[in-house]
């Protein structure tokens, strides 16, 4: 592209002397991304330590005192997992801005420094609140590290290159979901659930020592040729008029924000939970997780090529979110006939490969059938607010996922949330799926 990182299309005569000596000194685009992704995958994976520990630590912690808690200890449970979702959520937007004007090397530098110290800090947290604290204090950095590592993407690639430079990004994500759960699962069997924290903010100090070998960010060259901007920032205007679009509506509503709520109200809460509940080590649920991840891994792949050879990703979308429900009622059906012994691992090993699966095949094809159904709003007014509006709905349904499944939980046990969640869920796709044939979509 042409920015200070390079010469301009129009060859390297065609840059002025101070952009042709900048070019020369930093490095190219290419490298600069390929660099990212070790403190990147870092982090990624810091986070992903403690995946399988925090619902079972924080009910330990709501358990503790000297009278009973209130509010019950299952429900009190997910509130950590929410806040972490719901920093995350609502700080991108505003932190994509500061990433900006500060510089993105330096923002990804806070940004894993605040998330190393609220995993350390969370290790020593003494009660519920103060782990909570903990965790948004980690909740921010991550959406930092996210903000910044995306801007740096986009900052240094063209339209034309950005989807195979996300999918490096993505894949720093995916393999620290693979490999984190059941690592952190198995130092906090062997060495306490304290210890999980404490070797994952110690992993984030590697990837703050991998920031600072990161190149500076380049100054601006002035008479330079301008390189790729990032997408302009979300303004409240916009959700109106986006809320008043079907296409946006069904998308974000009926597929995006359920799959998420699935995802984060069965995997990341009443997983953990129904597996400490029996007895299970918590190295259990971090293989579960990880089968979850590695059947999304698998799937994705498949329905890009399904997209490809002309089939509609709106069959996608709503096939995969309907698939991703069997697990939970399967599940469902389990706990209503006592957890038939030996059955529940396995059984729950097999329900995250189903959810993941179906994650695999709906999310392929989400964006590409936003941009579809919404293509009189790209024409009109970017991809900008489309995108960044359902990004943020989407980050909303992982926020509530715990709470709901918290609160099913507290009202009708763990067979009964499964079952209510996952149903809730179907119905969701099978609407999706009518509507989407009624409208005659096709895209």
């Amino acid at each position: 592209p042409g920015s200070a990182l390079g010469p301009p299309p129009g060859g390297a005569s065609s840059a002025p002397p101070a952009a042709a000596a900048m070019a020369g000194s930093a490095p190219p685009a290419a490298a600069r991304l390929a660099r990212l992704r070790v403190p990147l995958l870092l982090f990624m994976l810091s986070e992903e330590l403690t995946r399988a520990l925090v619902p079972g630590f924080a009910r330990e912690l709501a358990l503790q005192g000297s009278s009973a808690p209130s509010v019950s200890p299952d429900l009190l449970a997910g509130l950590p997992i929410v806040v972490f979702m719901a920093v995350v959520a609502l700080g991108q937007p505003v932190l994509a801005v500061w990433s900006e004007r500060t510089g993105r090397r330096r923002a990804l530098a806070w940004g894993v420094a605040l998330g190393g110290a609220g995993l350390v800090g969370a290790a020593t947290a003494s009660g519920l609140a103060g782990f909570v604290t903990w965790r948004a204090l980690a909740g921010l950095g991550w959406a930092m590290v996210f903000v910044a590592a995306q801007g740096t993407v986009v900052a240094h690639t063209a339209p034309s290159e950005r989807t195979r430079a996300f999918a490096g990004f993505v894949s720093a994500i995916l393999v620290a979901g693979v490999c984190g759960p059941p690592l952190g699962g198995m130092v906090a069997d062997h060495l306490g659930t304290r210890w999980g924290f404490v070797l994952a903010g110690s992993v984030a100090g590697l990837a703050l020592l991998a920031v600072r070998l990161l190149p500076a960010d380049p100054r601006p060259v002035p008479g330079g040729a301008p390189g790729p901007t990032a997408p302009p920032p979300l303004t409240h205007r916009a959700l109106p008029r986006l809320l008043r679009h079907r296409g946006f509506v069904q998308v974000t509503f009926g597929a995006a924000l359920p799959a998420k709520l699935l995802l984060a109200g069965l995997c990341f809460y009443l997983v953990p939970l129904v597996l400490a509940a029996q007895g299970a080590p918590a190295a259990a649920t971090g293989r579960a997780q990880m089968v979850y991840a590695l059947a999304l891994l698998a799937v994705m792949p498949l329905a890009t090529r399904a997209a490809e050879r002309g089939v509609a990703s709106a069959r996608l979308v709503g096939s995969g979110l309907a698939l991703s429900t069997l697990g939970g009622l399967g599940l469902a059906a389990l706990a209503a006939a006592g957890w038939p012994p030996g059955s529940s691992v396995a059984a729950i090993v097999v329900a995250m490969a189903v959810l993941g699966a179906g994650q695999g095949l709906s999310i392929a094809a989400q964006s590409a059938l936003l941009t579809a159904w919404c293509a009189d709003e790209t024409d009109r007014h970017g991809t900008g607010a489309l995108l960044g509006f359902y990004r943020l709905f989407e980050r909303l349904g992982n926020a509530s996922g715990p709470l709901v499944a918290g609160a099913l939980a507290a009202g009708l046990g763990a067979g009964g949330a499964f079952g209510a969640l996952a149903g809730g869920v179907l119905v969701t796709a099978v609407l999706f799926l009518w509507f989407s044939r009624r409208e005659g979509a096709t895209a």
